[in-house]
């Protein structure tokens, strides 16, 4: 006899006084019974990066018939239920390889692994363009864009008087295939953190985006932005368990009688995180020949203030001096404007990115014109002086993590160019001319560069182009 027809026969018996106190107990029974059938039906299991075996987070998870749809949690644990007769589920992450289980292959799993998808290399084909449009369309302007794994965009478009922004998914060949529109917030941008995560980041918040699909897109519950950039706006490296993140003094504001000068902070130290312990890792300062011009300019604009100069004196007929005497030297407001002008973009803020090359940390830094190669652990293993860098532009640093090659932006006879840049010798070896004039928001994926350009000077249209490098 099963145990549930029995405490149904208990139930329906009348014929005793402790009837009611038996249907309570019963009843008490029977829920117990249905919770610990529901919870031994429910099991859970946890998704991991195969290679450094940490959980991943926000997995799509979802059964062959589409019926359930699952994200793993910041643990990387997610549950099934045994009850839905559900025969396989997929896995599924942006720059993973999508994996397929059978609910019986499941089972016997505690932990599912996913491998990083491996990028494959393309073919020469000596026919392809040296430039090509890959986002161009005459109904919306590109404001911002971010390349995927796949070689997909997210891109963050707006339209000529109509409130708001989108946020796209673009694919080459297809166009938009999802798009959500945001109307009340506004500075915004897209975002890749150091877990490879996607965000848009706008002045109110920052939403964290996943992929259901290879053409779609969703978004999780919005952040406080303060707390967005106190935390992962400034982890700038991931090693294993190991975070390093970017230091900054604020800006100090000297209120002049007729402008305000902000004085860039001269140090830039990056902070290694690990096991809860904080160490320095690497500071950057302004060179020496920038903090004795930085000096010499405080010295001038005290020596340039205007004074009384006499020049002579002369007896009058009464018997006293009549003393003649001029103003020199520059008025206080031209002073503070000339000192508010180097200050703001001769000592600019400190340039010294930091990259990872396999297990070595790399930083470039340009104060100095050296690239320094550090250990995890932050010490120096060697230090290479940058050769033929220009100081009198302004230049940015850019690394394909693919190809695991350094770039570097300079203006050269008047043209916008671009050099690589070999980090075991210092020296530039290879010099390539930008296609399009004026570039912003330059990636680099796999030998590939993208960039937007203004379609015209006087409007605000701006497209994504792919120049082969």
């Amino acid at each position: 006899m099963s145990i549930v027809p029995f405490f149904f026969s208990l139930f329906c018996y009348k014929n005793t006084h402790q009837n009611m106190k038996i249907k309570t107990i019963i009843i008490g029974l029977l829920f117990f019974i249905s919770i610990s059938s529901i919870a031994q039906n429910v099991i859970t299991k946890v998704v991991a990066d195969a290679k450094t075996k940490f959980p991943l987070d926000f997995v799509n998870i979802y059964s062959e018939n589409k019926k359930v749809n699952l994200l793993s949690t910041l643990k990387g644990k997610f549950t099934i239920n045994s009850d839905l007769n559900i025969k396989a589920y997929i896995f599924n992450k942006t720059g993973y390889v999508t994996k397929k289980l059978t609910y019986d292959e499941l089972l016997k799993l505690d932990t599912v692994f996913l491998y990083e998808n491996p990028v494959e290399l393309q073919e020469v084909d000596i026919t392809a363009k040296k430039l090509e449009e890959v986002v161009k369309d005459k109904r919306f302007y590109v404001d911002d864009y971010l390349v995927l794994p796949n070689y997909d965009f997210l891109i963050i478009t707006y339209k000529v008087n109509i409130k708001g922004f989108e946020i796209s998914y673009y694919k080459k060949d297809h166009g938009i295939t999802c798009t959500k529109k945001i109307k009340t917030e506004y500075n915004q941008h897209l975002f890749k953190d150091c877990f490879s995560n996607y965000h848009l980041v706008t002045n109110a918040c920052s939403r964290q985006i996943y992929f259901p699909t290879d053409s779609s897109f969703e978004f999780l519950n919005p952040v406080r932005k303060t707390y967005f950039d106190s935390t992962l706006s400034k982890i700038v490296l991931r090693i294993d368990s190991q975070f390093i993140y970017k230091s900054e003094r604020p800006d100090i504001t000297y209120k002049g009688t007729y402008f305000n000068t902000n004085y860039h902070s001269p140090f830039l130290t990056y902070v290694s995180l690990y096991h809860q312990k904080k160490t320095d890792l690497f500071t950057a300062v302004y060179s020496k020949e920038m903090r004795e011009m930085i000096q010499s300019e405080a010295r001038d604009s005290k020596m340039k203030e205007k004074h009384v100069e006499v020049i002579g004196t002369k007896r009058l007929g009464d018997g006293s001096y009549s003393t003649a005497s001029r103003e020199v030297g520059s008025s206080r407001q031209s002073i503070e404007s000339s000192t508010s002008f180097f200050i703001e973009t001769a000592a600019g803020p400190i340039y010294a990115p930091i990259y990872k090359k396999q297990d070595t940390i790399i930083v470039l830094n340009f104060q100095e014109d050296e690239i320094v190669f550090l250990s995890r652990y932050g010490t120096v293993l060697k230090t290479i002086p940058m050769i033929g860098l220009s100081k009198y532009h302004h230049f940015e640093a850019y690394y394909d993590e693919i190809k695991q090659l350094f770039y570097v932006t300079q203006t050269q006879n008047d043209t916008h160019v671009i050099k690589r840049l070999n980090v075991y010798t210092g020296k530039f070896d290879r010099t390539i001319q930008l296609e399009r004039p004026f570039p912003k928001n330059i990636q680099i994926v796999n030998n590939k560069m993208y960039y937007q350009v203004k379609e015209h000077e006087w409007d605000d249209t701006s497209y994504i182009y792919l120049q082969n490098l």
